[in-house]
């Protein structure tokens, strides 16, 4: 788990709007919530659950261009986000590798389906409403996870439409040692880190700090 990079910045691709009661409000996608989790937290080390799943809408009515009528369907939902911080996860100095604390993050969620299929909007909302009270619980973890979107500070976003950015190992101007370092890394890792290095624009320390665990050779 890399806490360090819960407060990264979310890149302005990943930002959406949408037109609610006149105003344009900004949002993340659930895809993108759950693969900044997995990234900064590991797939292993948090999870979700949603409950107390309500129906608070459910009214057939014209659509606003006057065409077909349709059902409208609302759903409320909660999401407890689970994180496991491990302490100890080598075992090092004889203590448990099981030794771990966990936090949880809570929030609630609305979603409304809106179609000529009674079952379709139910659906549609309930899916909808369990997302939306998973990037709530999330966003109370970090920038990364979300909290961006509710700050003034537009430095908490960066343009990745920008092509200057470390794309290769050469890019990163690695020293003749940490070249000689990098070269005892599994590929894949090497692959996936530079990746992330142009997706989020991490910096050659980040990008070292996220590949010297993966070594098939401990440091010297």
């Amino acid at each position: 788990m890399r806490t360090n990079k819960l407060d990264q910045r979310i890149p302005n691709s990943a930002i959406k709007e949408r037109n609610q009661a006149g105003q344009t409000l900004t949002y993340i996608g659930g895809g993108f919530a759950i693969d900044q989790a997995n990234q900064i937290l590991g797939h292993e080390n948090w999870s979700y659950n949603i409950n107390d799943v309500k129906l608070v809408q459910e009214e057939e009515k014209p659509s606003k261009n006057g065409g077909n009528v349709n059902w409208y369907v609302g759903y409320t939902a909660n999401c407890t986000v689970t994180v496991r911080f491990h302490s100890n996860p080598l075992g090092y100095n004889g203590g448990s590798r099981d030794e771990c604390r966990e936090i949880q993050r809570s929030d609630r969620g609305f979603g409304q389906g809106i179609d000529k299929d009674k079952g379709r909007s139910h659906e549609s909302a309930i899916k909808e409403a369990a997302t939306d009270a998973l990037k709530r619980a999330l966003k109370s973890l970090g920038l990364g996870l979300g909290l961006a979107l509710y700050t003034d500070d537009n430095d908490n976003y960066y343009d990745d439409s920008n092509t200057g950015i470390a794309k290769t190992l050469g890019d990163l101007k690695l020293t003749e040692a940490e070249q000689a370092q990098v070269k005892e890394v599994d590929r894949a890792v090497l692959n996936k880190a530079l990746d992330n290095t142009a997706k989020y624009r991490w910096t050659k320390e980040q990008f070292l700090e996220a590949v010297m665990p993966a070594k098939k050779v401990p440091l010297k």
